[in-house]
């Protein structure tokens, strides 16, 4: 079983998607550290925004939904 440098070699050099981030040094790790920081916020931000249009999309179109809400305004008006 004995393995020759050469080999060991070609099996260190194999790239793939996470070891090219994990070998390009530090800048690079901070630069897919901000892209993926980047990546959370736009789609933390989608779900945000995705929520509240949907709020008025139920006002609007929803016969039940506007009965409800109406019905849960009342009941907080009243304590």
């Amino acid at each position: 079983n004995f393995v020759s440098n050469n080999e060991i070699h070609n099996q260190t050099n194999n790239k793939t998607i996470l070891s090219s981030f994990q070998h390009d040094g530090i800048i690079e790790d901070q630069i897919t550290i901000h892209v993926f920081y980047m990546a959370i916020l736009l789609t933390q931000s989608i779900a945000d925004v995705s929520y509240s249009v949907n709020f008025f999309l139920y006002s609007f179109s929803g016969i039940a939904f506007r009965i409800n809400l109406k019905r849960s305004i009342n009941t907080f008006q009243r304590h």
